[in-house]
């Protein structure tokens, strides 16, 4: 048994030496990576948990990256984990592709985040535009309908649409995957089959223009089921995007308020009739259909995802107190007074609400499913 250290361009990785899968343990307790607490151990998993001690006991994970490799130097020698893998001192590129990984994975997650919030505001501004057209005989109708069209965009959007792109069904995943090497081997065969070069040229731009349609399927994901992994990725960038979505939309109104205030203060002076001063008073119309949109969408996520995971019923709750208490403050001091709605919105809203614990049981049915034992 021994743990072998290979450079190769910087790109430091480790090999176990094995027999079999069972002498795995004995070379992971030689490499000093006995206490990783890994029910199936990998090379990936291994240098992730050596390198993640490295970076839990470290003051920033900055310093691999900012300061010179040297100087970090006495900080690693103290691991006698790295020191029995590498047997050298090169341990910052050792750990540098783990960094560079890691903070890929964040960034990736960011993004999806800031996507899916930037789609909700077009959406939600886009339905508006379209109920004009719709006609309706009141304006309790109107703000019904799009608060309805508002909360199932934004639920399909912010809740289902990153569980569906990362969910992977054997049976949907294999058939593209079969076409998809299909679709390989044709375009290779225009290249070795022909004696034009234009053609092949543009060989490597149709396999990459492929390879990014095939990653956009639905159900074609990495996690077949709710894993360790899911839960760090998927479940993750919901939570933020339950969070953001409510702190995005709310940056310009509580940016406008004191811009308002101040522009009060200095044109007051200067209107000329009263029209012009009661228009300069006059705050901004509060979108009930908006608020009560969003509101349902965070009610039903929250309780999706509850099951798994009992931090959404305090995010649900603390996204629904804190946007009460801005709205009160906002409504009473900066929109102006709203329309007179009657009592069928929050009425025609709440029939809703029973589908939200409907979905809650069957997602809790799948969730907990992971833990029964598989024919």
């Amino acid at each position: 048994m021994m743990c072998e250290y290979n450079n190769v361009v910087q790109e430091c990785t480790f090999d176990y030496v094995v027999s079999d899968v069972l002498a795995l343990p004995t070379a992971m307790e030689t490499c000093g990576l006995s206490d990783c607490g890994m029910a199936e151990p990998t090379m990936e998993r291994c240098a992730g948990c050596a390198c993640q001690e490295l970076m839990s006991e470290s003051v920033s994970m900055l310093q691999f990256f900012v300061f010179d490799p040297s100087n970090a130097l006495s900080f690693f020698s103290s691991y006698s984990s790295l020191t029995q893998i590498s047997g050298k001192t090169d341990y910052y590129h050792f750990c540098q592709p783990f960094f560079v990984q890691l903070l890929q994975g964040y960034a990736f997650v960011g993004l999806a985040v800031v996507i899916v919030v930037i789609i909700n505001m077009v959406i939600k501004n886009t339905l508006r535009a379209l109920a004009r057209f719709e006609k309706h005989h009141s304006s309790s109708t109107q703000e019904i309908g799009l608060a309805v069209k508002i909360f199932v965009a934004q639920f399909l959007n912010t809740a289902l649409i990153l569980v569906i792109v990362n969910a992977n069904v054997p049976i949907v995943s294999n058939a593209f995957k079969d076409a998809y090497v299909e679709a390989l081997n044709n375009i290779s065969s225009v290249c070795v089959n022909s004696t034009s070069t234009p053609e092949c040229s543009s060989l490597g731009a149709a396999v990459s223009a492929l390879r990014f349609v095939f990653t956009l399927v639905p159900f074609n994901g990495d996690f077949i089921d709710f894993t360790i992994d899911w839960y760090k990725v998927v479940q993750t960038a919901i939570m933020l995007t339950l969070i953001i979505n409510i702190v995005i939309p709310m940056v310009p109104i509580l940016v406008k308020w004191p811009l308002h205030t101040l522009k009060k203060c200095m044109k007051k002076g200067k209107a000329k009739t009263q029209e012009e001063l009661n228009k300069l008073y006059l705050g901004p119309d509060f979108r009930i259909a908006d608020r009560l949109g969003v509101n349902l969408m965070i009610v039903f996520a929250a309780l999706l995802y509850s099951a798994g995971n009992a931090l959404f019923y305090f995010i649900g709750a603390l996204v629904l107190f804190l946007v009460y208490w801005i709205d009160k403050i906002l409504v009473l001091r900066f929109y102006r007074k709203p329309r007179g709605f009657n009592e069928s919105i929050s009425r025609r809203l709440s029939y809703v609400l029973p589908w939200a614990v409907f979905i809650h049981l069957v997602f809790a049915m799948w969730t907990f499913s992971k833990a029964l034992p598989r024919p």
